[in-house]
């Protein structure tokens, strides 16, 4: 398993929403243009993850987790991309 997967994301506005998987107890960052603007520690048992920030622009996202190994950084399509 990578470090970190995304499994859904939804946007309201500004409000993104992302939701996924990260290695138990990891950090999990979301970042728009690679500054990171919300974290997240992964569920200590399945290491599912939900997180929720406030975007402005374009969004460029993306998702970090900080874990066992290696920082993983997976991007995130906008929706209906």
């Amino acid at each position: 398993m990578s470090n970190v997967s995304v499994t859904g994301m939804t946007q309201n506005g500004n409000q993104v929403t992302v939701s996924g998987a990260a290695l138990p107890g990891a950090t999990v960052n979301l970042l728009q243009d690679g500054v990171v603007i919300a974290s997240v520690t992964a569920n200590n048992v399945n290491g599912s993850f939900t997180i929720t920030a406030t975007v402005t622009g374009v969004l460029d996202l993306s998702v970090s987790s900080q874990g066992r190994s290696a920082n993983v950084i997976v991007p995130i399509p906008p929706p209906g991309g």
